[in-house]
């Protein structure tokens, strides 16, 4: 009889526990307390909720143009319901591991410095925001987070476009009422203009490779992750704490090593997708059905090389909206026993990721890179 889904999932369960693979780490990462990132103050948890509703304020206050009574309470309460919506609920794992390492780097920084960096290395999670409001509309997405996507609110629609235009400006003028007088201020504005643009290519280039398998290779798929995911998950955050800290010598390291935790963090995304399950991972499961560059499509499609009227098959079904060519196209994906490879793949990237770690030439912020290793490792969403 042949596999399906919900079996391979029900054999993970009892075998694990768990649907996602849990690789091992060394001792000295295990035994970090995997909840607080590494060079944390202890008044970190209650700064980051102070900032975030300064942040929220501003957001909605701080209007540019002439605006009588009414029309500012209109618009107002609108960004609060968005700005609530879009940015809380997320994990904050983007900003801590930023502040992580700009503290591994200022450890004797006063709290008032600490709260103004953040203010500025909290700028991660509105542009976060900005690209997951976007994100889902084009990805045509029905929930995120465990709630309806920010376009299927009532009386939301396209204009969750013009919201999330709206937050990327104010990430900007956020930088500049924050830290005018920074050295490293253009510097810093052009990594944030750079970032939106190489995620916004990324995202075009995921968009173009869909519904065609002649997409589906590690050479395209290596790409849009590069540009879409890594740069703004992971280069940004740590290079935004260097810049702050005026230590800029090993940006190239910090590019690669941000391209491997990336394709390892999409790959996840991927994987989570595949299993399907709504209620489990809080986003619904679209890639299959639209056809998307994904790892698993990748595999199966290197796997079913030899097989020419099976990958003809796999081309006819993937990308459908049809819902029994998109189970037939992934039976398809099953059969090429895509559960266990993810798992091979899973423990090779922790063992070069562990190895990458290790020999990052800023000491100082190996236990940064360390603690989110940990938080990605056997993630579930």
């Amino acid at each position: 009889m042949t596999a399906t889904l919900s079996d391979e999932i029900r054999s993970d369960v009892e075998k694990s526990g768990k649907m996602v693979c849990n690789c091992p780490l060394p001792p000295e990462i295990v035994n970090n307390n995997i909840g607080k990132a590494p060079m944390m103050p202890d008044f970190y948890d209650d700064l980051c909720k102070e900032v975030l509703e300064e942040l929220r304020l501003d957001f909605s206050s701080d209007f540019t143009s002439d605006l009588g009574q009414t029309e500012r309470e209109q618009l107002s309460n609108r960004f609060k319901q968005f700005f609530d919506h879009s940015v809380y609920g997320g994990g904050l794992t983007r900003s801590k591991l930023s502040f992580a390492v700009f503290k591994s780097l200022n450890p004797k920084a006063e709290k008032s410095e600490v709260k103004r960096e953040l203010s500025v290395l909290m700028s991660i999670e509105l542009l976060q925001a900005m690209f997951l409001v976007v994100d889902d509309i084009m990805d045509s997405g029905e929930t995120r987070r465990g709630k309806p996507c920010w376009h299927k609110m009532p009386g939301v629609g396209m204009g969750a476009l013009n919201h999330a235009l709206r937050l990327q400006n104010f990430v900007n003028l956020l930088i500049l009422k924050t830290i005018p007088d920074h050295k490293n201020l253009n510097i810093i504005l052009r990594t944030m203009w750079e970032t939106i643009q190489t995620t916004s290519d990324g995202q075009e280039l995921d968009k173009v490779s869909e519904s065609s398998i002649e997409f589906c290779t590690f050479s395209r798929y290596s790409k849009i992750v590069a540009n879409k995911t890594s740069r703004y998950t992971f280069y940004y955050p740590i290079s935004m704490a260097l810049i702050l800290a005026d230590k800029m010598d090993h940006l190239p390291e910090v590019s690669t090593i941000s391209n491997a935790l990336g394709y390892y963090f999409q790959a996840q995304d991927d994987h989570l997708d595949f299993l399907d399950n709504d209620e489990f991972t809080g986003k619904t499961s679209c890639d299959i059905r639209e056809g998307k560059c994904t790892w698993f499509a990748c595999k199966t499609v290197e796997k079913l090389q030899n097989n020419p009227e099976k990958l003809k098959r796999f081309s006819e079904c993937y990308g459908s909206n049809d819902p029994n060519l998109i189970s037939e196209a992934r039976q398809i994906m099953l059969d090429c026993d895509l559960l266990e490879e993810f798992q091979n793949f899973e423990k090779e990237k922790v063992t070069e990721l562990k190895s990458s770690i290790s020999n990052f030439p800023v000491k100082e912020i190996r236990p940064a890179l360390e603690f989110i290793l940990t938080k990605l490792n056997g993630r579930k969403k």
